[in-house]
């Protein structure tokens, strides 16, 4: 089974992760600061010509900003995966799988962490009535599991992450 990672800094810090390897091959495709509402179309390409079964989308937490809301985040990530279906091959359709957007400490915007965790539990919550079982929950403890910038994860917060995704994957195959 191909799995296709495909999102922001998490994606591109945990793609040179090596004291985890997955149950599957992993093709990687992160890039630092990416959003939902403009992907990376040189990404997006590369990550369908790898040709997953499976495409894992990380992304969405750059997209909450004091002026966002959380319904546009959640049309932002429709979207993309929209974007995903149309753009492969209709005989090799990819399953999509959204990995939660988890709280951190510090933003670009002038947004306090309670509003940030608001906007993305309701963003969470609303994509996880839409995919169901592909949905994945990453069991990340905000500071515990976070390096001292408070938005990406430690090599404990890192695990955990990539844990996330094999277990989710696995349960589902």
């Amino acid at each position: 089974m191909r799995v296709a990672i495909f999102g922001s800094s998490y994606v591109k810090r945990a793609s040179s992760f090596t004291d985890f390897v997955m149950p599957f091959e992993v093709g990687w495709f992160g890039v630092g600061g990416m959003t939902a509402s403009q992907p990376c179309p040189n990404i997006i390409s590369k990550m369908l010509r790898y040709n997953p079964d499976i495409v894992v989308v990380c992304l969405g937490g750059n997209d909450i900003s004091s002026g966002a809301e959380a319904s546009t985040v959640i049309d932002c990530l429709t979207s993309l995966f929209d974007q995903i279906k149309v753009l492969s091959p209709s005989c090799r359709q990819p399953e999509i799988f959204f990995s939660e957007i988890v709280s951190r400490g510090k933003f670009r915007f002038p947004l306090q962490r309670e509003e940030f965790d608001a906007r993305r539990r309701t963003v969470n919550n609303k994509m996880k009535k839409i995919l169901g079982r592909t949905y994945i929950r990453i069991d990340v403890k905000f500071p515990r599991h976070y390096l001292p910038d408070e938005i990406h994860f430690n090599e404990a917060g890192t695990v955990l992450f990539l844990l996330s995704k094999s277990k989710t994957i696995k349960s589902h195959s």
